[in-house]
């Protein structure tokens, strides 16, 4: 926004769905929207709006988390497990399988599988085994939270004395180990 000549006391916050946003920012009811792919660039390519800044400007700024409820990891950690695991082999497939892996996607989100790569440009995914130097203490999720919850305190949307949530690498650590499907055909 700075480098628009605007601050965070030039915008009034008006929290609507993602998807309805692009619609909006055509029919003039916000000047301005903040979306991610693929509403964003729906709203560049039919010129209802422009993009005044765009997360892939912040090289290795983690700006999507998934965040597990600890009362969830504690009653339920095969799932958080399984889950991980499903993202990691998700990721393997598109790696080995780009097209079909984008036209999927596209489809689930709206797009042509030329729109959901253009979506995805800029992006990286960090593997499960290389993402314990980013959970580690003072590591860049901690610092990343510790910057959103500063830009939120100045804009006012949060609570002073909330405290930033808890990072820690337990869920990373059960994905990472071996499962007993992996061990029993390693024999």
């Amino acid at each position: 926004m700075a480098a628009e000549g605007l601050s965070l006391s030039d915008v009034t916050l008006k929290p609507q769905p993602l998807e309805g946003m692009p619609g909006q920012l055509r029919r003039g009811e916000v000047l301005a929207a903040a979306m991610g792919s693929p509403y964003s660039g729906y709203s560049v390519r039919t010129g209802t709006g422009r993009a005044l800044f765009d997360s892939r400007q912040l090289p290795l700024q983690i700006v999507s988390l998934l965040v597990v409820d600890p009362a969830l990891l504690h009653s339920d950690k095969a799932a958080v497990t399984k889950l991980l695991r499903t993202w990691q082999a998700a990721q393997e497939f598109a790696a080995r399988h780009p097209k079909q892996s984008q036209l999927l996607m596209g489809q689930s989100s709206g797009l042509s599988a030329t729109g959901f790569r253009d979506a995805e440009r800029g992006m990286t995914y960090i593997p499960l085994d290389e993402q314990g130097a980013m959970l580690a203490a003072g590591g860049a999720i901690e610092r990343n939270l510790a910057g959103a919850q500063a830009a939120n305190l100045e804009m006012g949307v949060a609570n002073p004395a909330a405290p930033l949530p808890r990072v820690n690498r337990a869920a990373l650590d059960l994905a990472l180990q071996p499962s007993a499907a992996s061990l029993a055909a390693a024999k």
